[in-house]
């Protein structure tokens, strides 16, 4: 793997590992970022620090009206970052996709990840119009 660009104070093997997979017949290997907090334990401020640096380039983009802004978390091991860097945006929304299935809920969106154990994946609202009615940013 071939890092074009780190903006984060992160050394690459902090950021990126690969991990032996057992028991999984799709795939004998995972990508893990073991900064995360997800498949390695981590002091939680690593992880704090992560997300903060991760919002701090996401704000250069976005304008102070966190209100209009709504994160996802996709998938088992996104929804942790997704959620993280959520945190530094007060007033924004956060939601992620799961694998279960909800009462009252609608199905927003639905894919599959096919190398995981848990294929279907979905994000589930239960008024989707009304929650992304004025997102100016997902």
């Amino acid at each position: 793997m071939r890092i074009i660009e780190n903006k984060s104070s992160f050394d690459t093997s902090k950021l990126i590992n690969i991990a032996k997979r057992e028991n999984n017949k799709k795939r004998s290997f995972l990508i893990v970022n073991p900064s995360q907090g997800k498949h390695i334990p981590v002091k939680p401020s690593v992880c704090i620090e992560l997300f903060r640096q991760l919002s701090s380039e996401l704000k250069k983009y976005i304008d102070d009206d966190y209100k209009n802004l709504l994160f996802i978390g996709f998938a088992e091991t996104a929804t942790a970052i997704g959620a993280g860097v959520a945190s530094f945006f007060p007033d924004s929304d956060y939601m992620q996709t799961t694998r279960e299935s909800i009462d009252n809920t609608e199905t927003v969106a639905e894919f599959k990840e096919i190398h995981s154990h848990a294929v279907q994946q979905s994000l589930k609202c239960t008024d989707w119009d009304k929650f992304i009615n004025g997102k100016k940013h997902i």
